[in-house]
């Protein structure tokens, strides 16, 4: 699905967004801090940001109200681009017109971005050519939601559809596959061209393979259904050719992706529930 954003309708409005990170009750906030690709990270402390990319510091005054956007429960931040160039801020709290804010920083200068409606950030293209939306399709289940591309170029949305469904029993249907879960980690392929995140979801947890600045599809990892108890203790670690490891509490690795393959191979033939 294409949609040109001034025909976006108000479907987005009615969307709840999830909030990811709590406000504090007092005080000043800790420094928000995230990173992207080797030597490149962003920090966000008394309205200032600081940009690390190439060698380089850059740092450009932010209004109130903007963030560094959470992209997992576990309070993970992105944001930032795997070549560090561009950062995308995000506005929190309830606006009153229905809007979503952002700002792009990016060549020394904040340039706004308005979506219509509830949208949060969800990842970044490598070189920051398109940012990634989720959008909640509930107003009271904040496990239903899709995922949009905003190509930057075109200034366009598109719906980012799951092209691939796989598992250890072998290959899916995507046709019609519905998102359903909370993100609970996130890491990125080494060369920053795959975002991954793991979901808690009720049917079974699953990881969401997000190709970034490839076109508007996605992977849809499926691990075993008896995983469900402990899927909050796992983490996801990247190696090199594409391939993502799932480790378990103890930081063993229990099952490996290959997304070259579209394979998904477990370490243990019958996978533990605890």
């Amino acid at each position: 699905m294409k949609t040109s954003l001034r025909t976006l309708t108000g479907a987005l409005a009615a969307a709840s967004a999830l909030t990811l990170v709590p406000a504090l009750a007092s005080g000043s906030p800790a420094p928000e801090r995230a990173t992207g690709g080797p030597g490149t990270s962003a920090t966000l402390g008394n309205g200032v940001l600081t940009m690390h990319a190439s060698g380089r510091t850059t740092r450009l005054h932010v209004p109130s109200g903007y963030h560094l956007p959470a992209v997992t429960t576990r309070g993970l931040r992105g944001g930032v681009s795997f070549d560090g160039k561009t950062v995308v801020l995000a506005r929190g709290g309830q606006q009153t017109d229905g809007r979503s804010r952002f700002l792009v920083a990016e060549g020394g200068r904040l340039t706004p971005l308005t979506f219509r409606g509830r949208v949060a950030f969800d990842a970044l293209a490598p070189g920051g050519s398109a940012i990634y939306l989720i959008r909640r399709t509930s107003a009271t289940d904040p496990t239903r939601y899709v995922v949009l591309e905003y190509d930057r170029s075109t200034r366009t949305l598109n719906r980012v559809g799951v092209k691939i469904e796989f598992s250890a029993s072998g290959a899916g249907h995507p046709d019609g596959y519905a998102m359903q879960g909370l993100p609970l980690a996130r890491t990125t392929s080494v060369d920053g061209s795959w975002a991954y995140t793991l979901y808690d979801s009720r049917a079974h947890p699953f990881i969401h393979a997000l190709p970034l600045g490839q076109g508007a599809w996605a992977a849809c990892i499926e691990l075993p259904p008896a995983w469900g108890d402990r899927v909050g203790t796992l983490q996801l670690r990247a190696r090199e050719y594409s391939t993502l490891e799932v480790l378990d509490a103890t930081g063993r690795v229990v099952a490996t992706a290959d997304l070259h393959s579209m394979k998904l191979t477990l370490a243990d033939p019958a996978p533990a529930t605890s």
